[in-house]
């Protein structure tokens, strides 16, 4: 007796959708299974629309008012008697600091290009001036800022006294040092894919960007250049590059 009202308790418990039958209970997982797959290509089509929504926003051009400037100048505060001749070089001269500085001013990105109001441009610094053992100094004709990180331009022949060297030539023995900040040695890697990285100093996320190039007594009468390349948004999206040059004669 006790075996049946158990049966029948079972059954009405069937009945009542608290328990199910092996049967049932598949059935209901499926229902459970399509129903979370339905959500999960929901919350799947909205990612990918909002993902479309961000990519079509990266196509912006990356200045606010549709055409990016810079300009470059050099610091007053530092050489207080530049001026620029009727040739385009600037004059300046070696009073004390062992420094020059350039300054700039960055026309500001669209703030699909600024991560929590920090804007994503980049200005590089280069010349063509360096400096070797016992303070022999030289600038490198026909100079390509920026990109004399491969070797054929690296053995670009260089005067000094009555023979010529090359960068690479000149590095196995001492380094060579940029006024820009950096220099090259005999353990750099002329093509590896980070090599152009390693070729000038940088500022970055900066609207107002400034650098400090070397400068002492014994460059007086020189000729120099010096570069800047200023990379507006160097992320993801439409990207714009901008090269200044500043031509220059230390008196």
């Amino acid at each position: 007796m006790l075996h049946l009202n158990t049966l029948m308790l079972n059954l009405n418990l069937y009945n009542l959708g608290g328990v199910r039958s092996p049967h049932e209970n598949k059935g209901y997982m499926k229902k459970i299974i399509d129903y979370l797959v339905v959500i999960f290509l929901i919350v799947l089509l909205v990612l990918l629309s909002s993902c479309s929504k961000d990519w079509d926003e990266l196509d912006a051009y990356p200045c606010q008012d549709g055409n990016c400037n810079v300009e470059f100048w050099i610091d007053e505060l530092v050489q207080p008697d530049v001026y620029e001749d009727e040739n385009g070089y600037y004059h300046i001269k070696h009073w004390g600091p062992n420094y020059f500085t350039i300054k700039g001013k960055v026309d500001k990105l669209n703030e699909q290009y600024e991560i929590n109001g920090v804007p994503l441009v980049e200005v590089r610094y280069d010349s063509d001036y360096w400096i070797w053992v016992e303070d022999i100094k030289f600038t490198v004709s026909r100079y390509s800022p920026f990109g004399l990180y491969t070797d054929s331009q690296f053995q670009v022949a260089i005067p000094i006294a009555n023979q010529t060297l090359s960068i690479c030539y000149a590095a196995k023995f001492h380094e060579v040092l940029n006024i820009a900040g950096y220099s090259y040695t005999d353990k750099m890697c002329d093509d590896c894919p980070y090599s152009e990285r390693l070729m000038g100093t940088y500022s970055k996320n900066n609207y107002n960007p400034q650098q400090q190039y070397y400068l002492d007594g014994s460059m007086k009468n020189d000729t120099l250049q010096v570069y800047m390349r200023t990379t507006f948004n160097y992320d993801l999206g439409e990207t714009k590059d901008i090269d200044k040059v500043i031509k220059i004669i230390v008196d």
